[in-house]
């Protein structure tokens, strides 16, 4: 029925080596084409990577220069605002105390221990920033002839200038929370503007 397979098979059993040489051969070169394959493939890959690689260093340093340029700028702007400050905390010192009124009224500690009373009450974390006076405290008896109870007196011009400075320093910390808002809000905003580049 078919003739061609008797002479086939003579034909393989005569030559198999050099067919199988051959089949090996072609096996590996099927081989070596699917590792090219593969290869130009993770390479591909590898360039994507790399690309993207490249494209998150450049948006990290367009972030941190971003970032490096909003805080310039929020600390320069406090930097000045606290200089007027000080400035103006140093004129207003030096009006109390070149005002005569002031150094000669001469207020009793009860006054000085009601104005402090009408302050409001905060939780100071750091006592270095408020001035302290000596309200209603007992002074040193340095005569015998004075009884140690006495409490010191206080004039005008030293109960203006400690309020006059507590108050500079309480406009310096709002001027400060308002630059953080400010910062943040502008520091969020350039964040998502260049992510999103």
């Amino acid at each position: 029925m078919f003739p061609l397979v008797p002479i086939a098979l003579q034909f393989l059993k005569a030559n198999w080596i050099p067919i199988a040489i051959g089949v090996a051969c072609l096996a590996l070169l099927g081989y070596i084409k699917v590792l090219h394959l593969e290869i130009d493939h993770y390479k591909a890959k590898s360039v994507q990577m790399q690309l993207a690689i490249d494209a998150a260093a450049v948006k990290e340093k367009q972030l941190e220069i971003v970032a490096e340029q909003i805080t310039t700028k929020y600390h320069e702007s406090l930097s000045n605002q606290f200089k007027l400050q000080d400035a103006a905390g140093a004129a207003i010192h030096e009006r109390i105390t070149k005002n005569a009124e002031a150094n000669s009224t001469h207020i009793s500690s009860d006054i000085v221990s009601l104005f402090n009373s009408s302050k409001p009450t905060l939780v100071i974390k750091d006592p270095a920033a408020t001035k302290q006076g000596n309200d209603a405290r007992a002074s040193p008896n340095t005569d015998d002839s004075e009884p140690a109870t006495q409490a010191y007196e206080h004039t005008l011009a030293e109960l203006l200038d400690v309020s006059a400075s507590n108050d500079k320093n309480h406009a310096k910390c709002i001027d400060t929370v308002h630059e953080w808002q400010n910062f943040w809000t502008d520091y969020t905003m350039n964040y998502k503007a260049a992510a999103t580049q």
